[in-house]
């Protein structure tokens, strides 16, 4: 109608509308608040002209979802109240934004406006190198350290075990490949048999920590205690190669 009044005219393409999601602070706009208007060139400038308001004013009082009749198909969501659904997919929706722009959006510019925020801009590059690299070994350290103390105590009955077999062998009872705890217990038993308590607390004990179901922690402590004493008791090696 502007152009036929010989007055130069476009149409413009965009949205109207949107929800507000204050989880995030953002503006959600969705395809279905796509919305198109005219813009005439008057004294030079270009301006908006939109008779939606005069011709469908609760399409821009309360949305597309309330404007047009229920059986008119429009997307699920823009039909939604401020019930306890939309407010879960506010929720999931202001995650997605995070997400996108923390994680997946994380670029150079990101990046900078980041260190700004924590002020690691005012040192200088070695300094920040430094004391990242003193933050990662230090971490790692603890990680370490923390690894090699439980496997020190998860394993403990296992260098109990090794010491063991050492000192028999030493002792002239080497072990055989073949031989499991209780065999080879049996085995050094008949070898010094003053001695067979002690030995047959060590294999039981020794074969229930290896080869038996998992003990809590108390009955695991229990064993390696019960293990630990019976090794005790046996003399060095030089004492029993001399035991008839």
């Amino acid at each position: 109608m502007l152009r036929a009044a010989g007055i130069p005219a476009r149409v413009v393409t965009g949205y109207q509308g949107g929800n507000v999601n204050d989880r995030g602070g953002y503006l959600i706009v969705r395809q279905s608040d796509a919305h198109a208007w005219a813009e005439a060139l008057i004294d030079g400038q270009w301006r908006r002209f939109d008779p939606t308001a005069a011709v469908a004013p609760s399409r821009i009082e309360i949305g597309l979802g309330g404007a047009l009749p229920a059986g008119e198909p429009v997307p699920f969501l823009a039909r939604l109240d401020a019930a306890w659904l939309k407010s879960v997919q506010l929720a999931w929706d202001a995650f997605n934004h995070d997400w996108r722009r923390n994680v997946v959006g994380f670029n150079r510019d990101r990046q900078r406006s980041l260190w700004r925020e924590w002020r690691l801009d005012q040192f200088a590059p070695w300094q920040t190198v430094a004391l990242v690299t003193a933050i990662v070994f230090a971490w790692g350290g603890l990680v370490v350290g923390w690894l090699m103390w439980r496997r020190r105590r998860q394993e403990r009955a296992l260098v109990l075990w090794d010491d063991l077999n050492r000192r028999l062998a030493r002792a002239g009872l080497p072990r055989q490949p073949h031989e499991g705890p209780l065999a080879f217990s049996t085995r050094a038993a008949q070898r010094w048999p003053q001695f067979a308590i002690a030995f047959a607390a060590i294999g039981e004990s020794f074969a229930a920590l290896r080869y038996g179901p998992v003990p809590v922690e108390r009955e695991h402590d229990a064993l390696v205690a019960t293990l630990e004493r019976a090794i005790e008791v046996l003399p060095a090696p030089a004492a029993l190669r001399g035991t008839p």
